[in-house]
């Protein structure tokens, strides 16, 4: 897990987690999933995808803090993005 989000949206707190991994068999078959339609994306592209705001915002988070940051983050969404703390363990 790398991030957990808050967001208000038609009065409801809406509340998500996100995970990232990194894989080293891309042959995985993921045409039977019950999410909707799973398809292979270059990095370069995945931001153009149609996705919830909060999802978008947590990818262009973690390309910019680049995938070796093991780091948890809270995002809370505003009107101007997702504001991202650091969670730490104390």
């Amino acid at each position: 897990m790398k991030y957990i989000t808050l967001r208000l949206k038609n009065n409801e707190v809406r509340q998500n987690y996100y995970y990232f991994t990194e894989l080293h068999n891309t042959k995985i078959d993921i045409s039977k999933c019950d999410e909707g339609k799973l398809e292979w994306v270059n990095i370069d592209e995945m931001l153009d995808r149609k996705m919830p705001f909060t999802a978008k915002e947590c990818l262009k988070h973690y390309l910019a803090i680049g995938k070796d940051n093991d780091n948890l983050y809270a995002g809370v969404s505003t009107n101007n993005g997702v504001i991202f703390t650091e969670l730490n363990e104390f």
